[in-house]
């Protein structure tokens, strides 16, 4: 069977032929993949005879010309899906990105950013224009990246496991692992000893794990670092929904000991989610609101009431944080120190009309994607 590191270029290839293929001429400068293909790594496994990969594709688009982008960003999101081939099933979407040349500059140096000048593979177009990504060092990280790593691994996971057997819930359980891995991630940013790719993760893990992880939490990441080469016995091994939950108390653990390291504040956790959440920062977190307000399209009078009953906290902050909030305040010996964050998340949600039925958890993520 094809391997699924060609799998997925084949893939990328072919997204960047249609791209191409559908674009005005002229209007792209060039096309490449970054993320985990980029770095030459796919998390995939093979049942019953079908190759199935849970690694997304993140596919940067680089414009030519500014007056370019919003024809290509449309061209992006009515993009059909790559039919996979024989014997393959995709389970994730590709994620693409439209980018001028200064946008793609000033892109934030996160773990999936980073070094992408090294670990990316070009598609097509201006090879000058990856060369100019030097100097994002993975080792250079800023630490605040470490916790937004955790809230955005915890949102992934904030919604229960799929029940029924098959693909899905073998996403989930990848998912969870990759979760898992990245609580190691998320130390290791913090000590300034991150590395891009996931071998030499695993080597610097070995050799020298950070001061700020040990005990069963550094077990656990040694765990999952074993599981990644027996990737299919592990999940024929393990329930879904365990695995979710196991994880996100993992995040909530890693966030719990690293928040009081970033923010630069040792306080209860309630205190250093409303530090997380820019508490007090009125004319900034307004300003939030007026940008939430055009991306939601609420009138400009309901915004103007969205202020001030919402500018005590930074309302996207609040609600990618939420999940982590919620497995803090359910953990043995906590109180309600954290009700005044829910009460808040929940009028938010219902203030820009993210209603329509189910849980404030719900609302919360449905509200957060759209934003983000």
């Amino acid at each position: 069977m094809t391997s699924a590191l060609d799998v997925q270029r084949e893939r990328a290839e072919s997204l960047a032929r249609e791209i191409l293929a559908r674009a005005a001429p002229g209007s792209i400068a060039c096309i490449f993949a970054g993320g985990s293909l980029g770095r030459g790594e796919v998390w995939a496994a093979e049942f019953d005879g079908v190759l199935e990969v849970y690694s997304d594709i993140d596919l940067y688009v680089v414009a030519a010309q500014e007056e370019a982008v919003g024809a290509l960003r449309r061209l992006a999101q009515s993009l059909p899906a790559v039919p996979a081939p024989a014997g393959v099933r995709f389970l994730r979407a590709a994620d693409i990105g439209v980018y001028t040349r200064d946008d793609l500059t000033a892109q934030p140096l996160r773990p999936g950013t980073a070094e992408l000048e090294t670990h990316h593979l070009m598609l097509h177009g201006n090879q000058a224009i990856t060369r100019a990504l030097r100097g994002r060092a993975a080792g250079k990280i800023p630490a605040q990246e470490a916790l937004y790593l955790l809230e955005n691994r915890a949102m992934e996971l904030s919604a229960p496991a799929p029940t029924e057997a098959g693909p899905q819930v073998r996403l989930s359980l990848a998912q969870s692992l990759k979760a898992r891995l990245d609580v190691y991630s998320a130390h290791a940013i913090v000590e300034h000893s991150f590395a891009a790719r996931m071998p030499d993760r695993a080597a610097h893990f070995a050799h020298k794990t950070p001061g700020t992880l040990s005990g069963a939490a550094r077990d656990d990441v040694a765990a999952a670092f074993a599981a990644l080469p027996v990737l299919e016995a592990w999940m024929r091994e393990h329930d879904a929904e365990e695995e979710r939950r196991r994880t996100l108390a993992a995040l909530a653990d890693a966030w719990r000991v690293l928040a009081p390291r970033v923010l630069d504040v040792d306080a209860p956790p309630a205190e250093l989610v409303a530090r997380r959440c820019h508490a007090g920062e009125f004319v900034t977190n307004a300003r939030e609101i007026f940008r939430i307000r055009r991306a939601t399209g609420v009138s400009p009078w309901r915004a103007v009431r969205g202020t001030m009953r919402f500018a005590r906290l930074a309302p996207i902050a609040a609600l990618r944080v939420d999940p982590l909030a919620r497995v803090l305040a359910g953990e043995p010996g906590s109180s309600h120190e954290m009700d005044a964050h829910f009460a808040y998340v929940d009028r938010l949600t219902q203030h820009f009309a993210f209603t329509g039925g189910g849980t404030r958890e719900e609302r919360v993520r449905r509200m957060y994607r759209a934003l983000s």
